[in-house]
């Protein structure tokens, strides 16, 4: 995982020692929107969607993650409530670190300072690029860019792509 590379072991157990691995099922909320950031979730396996609802009960897709993502690290960084909201799509199994003792450890480790800041640098790339691609291309090319993504991603060539969430999300 990108947050933890480069980190000794020392300051790896030390950071794990108050984290615990969990089992979500499909559907389980993991966070509402204006609900304090008192917990950092890693995607280990499934999917995840971020989405803010409306007071009419629709919601709109902001992001799929899966595995190796970080859920919401700069509101846990910067200490205040979740932006959006957040819920399994598919089985998932996440580590959750508790905020005030990840923003001890970020004090006190420059390479996990540096990953996070990474991280969080990366995903904003990925929101650029995310911007760019609902503005500039058609519906057909960005299906197309996702099934190609998806085949890439299950490191094999097949006539079949696996759709790793119900075709409703694919199409949000």
């Amino acid at each position: 995982l990108q947050l933890f590379s480069g980190v000794t072991i020392e300051h790896l157990y030390s950071l794990l020692r108050n984290a615990q691995i969990r089992d979500f099922s499909k559907g389980k909320l993991l966070f509402l929107e204006s609900e304090p950031a008192n917990r950092l979730y890693v995607i280990l396996k499934g999917w995840v969607k971020i989405f803010k609802g409306t007071v009419n009960g629709e919601e709109t897709i902001l992001q799929m993650l899966s595995s190796g993502d970080a859920i919401m690290e700069s509101a846990v960084f910067l200490n205040t409530s979740f932006p959006v909201s957040a819920q399994v799509v598919e089985d998932a199994t996440l580590l959750s670190i508790p905020a005030p003792f990840l923003r001890e450890q970020i004090k006190n480790n420059n390479e996990l300072a540096l990953n996070l800041l990474a991280t969080m640098s990366h995903r904003s790339q990925g929101l650029i690029r995310q911007i760019e691609n609902a503005r500039l291309k058609t519906v057909d090319e960005r299906i197309g860019w996702f099934l190609l993504k998806l085949l890439l991603d299950q490191g094999r060539i097949s006539r079949c792509v696996d759709l790793p969430y119900d075709k409703s999300l694919i199409a949000s």
